[in-house]
């Protein structure tokens, strides 16, 4: 983005200053997510301490999200210890759905699961753990109205999935 090869780009927004024009599209709370038929006793929501000591596959270090991820257990005073790192989202999730691990994602990433009924999910809270999703564009460069269309559809979209997997763990996780 910086350096102008790209028009726009969705992003996890990050906490610090970034030298982007930023527009947010939706800010989502966290989920636990496990198979359907896991038999681990969570109430329909679950604190975020209850995370240590899981059997955890989450994104790696560098992703947006295992950094929201490990300021939240640094600040509820433990260290994430994954069993397993990945990064593309859709893997993590069937890695869940066949196997008794364990993780934590936005329900955008979840939905397309939740929906087939082939994992189920709780809301983290105690503290809410959430992740704020935007555009963003380089300042010095006009976003065409081609781009901007692309990106209201895919905002449009983003919301529909949040809203979806919302729903389908009985709470409001967007905001």
């Amino acid at each position: 983005m910086v350096s102008g090869e790209l028009d726009v780009a969705i992003i996890n927004m990050p906490l610090r200053k970034i030298p982007l024009t930023a527009h947010h599209i939706l800010d989502e709370e966290m989920m636990l997510a496990r198979r359907t038929d896991n038999e681990m006793q969570i109430r329909k929501t679950v604190s975020f301490k209850r995370l240590e000591g899981l059997d955890l596959v989450i994104p790696s270090r560098r992703h947006g999200l295992r950094m929201i991820l490990d300021n939240a257990a640094a600040a509820a005073g433990f260290i994430l210890k994954p069993r397993l790192e990945v990064d593309t989202l859709s893997a993590v999730c069937e890695i869940v759905a066949a196997t008794e691990m364990v993780t934590v994602l936005p329900g955008i990433a979840l939905n397309a699961l939740l929906s087939a009924g082939r994992i189920r999910a709780q809301i983290i809270n105690r503290p809410a753990i959430s992740r704020s999703v935007g555009w963003v564009t380089n300042p010095r460069r006009v976003v065409s109205g081609a781009a901007a269309a692309v990106v209201e559809i895919i905002s449009d979209d983003l919301m529909r999935a949040a809203k979806a997997a919302s729903r389908l763990v009985g709470a409001n996780a967007i905001r």
